[in-house]
């Protein structure tokens, strides 16, 4: 019963965990070898603004990697929301972004699977395929609205990007956006600008943003903003350690009521091993040995329960969904290695107390018993 109530704690523990880390790999995903974001001064998410005289200097930076072509990969960005099914009784919400030609080269995990990409002038859509299993009316072919505009705007393809957030968006071309809002395309600013950079010159590019005081952005590797836009998933975690601590004092109470008994029925083998020259160290250790072995066959217990459970209930292939991002269940090896630790940690501390009394019995007591 007492493995059982271990197991109990370590199948929830690493079901949270397994939400938590579906969650962070979809933000993480998004983040490119080389890549950096730049964001506007203070702002921690994708939004502000960067005018189109920074998008100018920026270009012409030497730091910035270039293309086959020749020309430097970098890529204005615009980040917004739209309802993609407007005559349903109930609004929804899914995100879109404009992104010019060399946003491809950029992001270069995006592949079209079906379809293909928008071709400028012509106000098209590539969908992300994690949108498209949560919205089918966003299919190729459809049309959709975006806002207010009283413009039809056809899907073309539908992309994937290794899993990452950005199969929770549509994507768009940067200059189309424009015209529709009636800006000039070469006058067109960005929520955020993302770009390669040449290997060995980040500390010197970001030496030239905090010179030029024109540019008032920030610099972020990819990776670090997307695990600072995963906070969210800190969040949970926090949440579900909080769960996980409140069901573990109950299996600590469970294994230390099993230890105490079985130090009450093992008075005289203690007293014995004394008489024969162990010392109390030694049935200390074994005691927690004993309960740190029973907080173990627990641990993987509740992981092949938390195993049965996301396959019995699909878990692995369903899509969650947090704000507009959709993300999927995810076990690592990394989540079980925690679960195990919790449980050993819960055997271990349910048994020091036992433990202790054990080490402290009076040997001609003991062996009276």
């Amino acid at each position: 019963m007492t493995a059982l109530s271990v197991a109990m704690v370590v199948m929830v523990l690493t079901i949270l965990l397994g939400f938590v880390d579906g969650m962070r790999r979809t933000f993480t995903m998004a983040a490119g070898r080389n890549n950096y974001i730049l964001v506007f001064r203070g702002v921690k998410i994708e939004a502000g603004f960067i005018n189109h005289e920074t998008l100018d200097i920026l270009r012409v930076r030497p730091e910035i990697a270039l293309d086959a072509s020749g020309k430097p990969l970098i890529s204005p960005e615009i980040l917004g929301a739209f309802d993609p099914t407007p005559d349903a009784p109930r609004a929804s919400t899914a995100a879109i972004r404009a992104i010019k030609d060399v946003g491809y080269e950029v992001h270069n995990k995006i592949r079209v699977i079906e379809g293909r990409r928008p071709e400028r002038g012509k106000n098209e859509w590539i969908v992300g395929q994690r949108l498209l299993v949560r919205f089918p009316i966003l299919h190729v072919g459809a049309k959709a609205r975006l806002g207010r505009l009283k413009v039809d705007f056809p899907i073309v393809g539908v992309f994937s990007d290794d899993g990452s957030a950005r199969e929770s968006e549509v994507l768009m071309d940067f200059d189309d956006l424009a015209v529709v809002n009636h800006v000039p395309p070469a006058e067109m600013g960005a929520n955020t600008v993302h770009l390669v950079l040449k290997p060995g010159y980040e500390d010197e590019f970001a030496a030239a943003l905090r010179k030029d005081s024109r540019l008032k952005v920030d610099l972020y590797s990819e990776q670090a903003f997307y695990e600072l836009v995963a906070g969210v998933s800190n969040q949970l975690r926090g949440l579900g350690l909080i769960v996980a601590a409140i069901l573990a004092i109950g299996a600590l109470f469970g294994a230390m009521n099993t230890m105490y008994s079985a130090v009450a029925r093992r008075k005289r083998e203690v007293g014995t091993l004394r008489a024969l020259g162990f010392g109390r160290g030694n049935v200390l250790s074994a005691f927690v040995v004993e309960s740190a072995v029973l907080g173990l066959c627990g641990g993987v217990i509740g992981e092949l329960l938390a195993l049965i459970v996301a396959h019995t209930t699909g878990l692995e292939s369903r899509l969650m969904t947090v704000g507009n991002i959709m993300f999927s269940f995810s076990l690592p090896l990394s989540v079980f290695g925690y679960g195990l630790v919790a449980a050993i940690a819960i055997g271990v501390l349910g048994g020091l107390l036992p433990a202790w009394q054990a080490s402290r019995l009076d040997v001609m007591e003991a062996l009276r018993d």
